[in-house]
């Protein structure tokens, strides 16, 4: 979990629709490599049900397999349209 490494802020679990939330306005949503080539359309579902309760969407992508080249290929450039940031790690 993502939640080991923050310092010095409050964290709160609560049951919400995105994987985590910096705001009332600002979500993350967390995705692992593997997982998006074993279910591709997974992410796009999560991003409905965000798109329209928080102005920032983060995607946190989680680079878990030897060949994350491939990748680019197959998300769809509108989903990147939803997205306003990434962060790779």
């Amino acid at each position: 979990s993502i939640v080991k490494y923050v310092r010095n802020v409050p964290t709160e679990f609560a049951n919400i629709i995105p994987d985590y939330q910096m705001g009332s306005e600002t979500c993350a949503l967390f995705l692992s490599v593997r997982y998006h080539q074993m279910k591709p359309k997974y992410i796009y579902g999560r991003m409905e049900q965000v798109v329209r309760g928080y102005s920032l969407r983060v995607l946190l992508c989680l680079i878990d397999t030897q060949n994350a080249e491939g990748i680019k290929s197959t998300v769809d450039p509108k989903i990147l349209l939803d997205i306003h940031k990434i962060a790779i790690f």
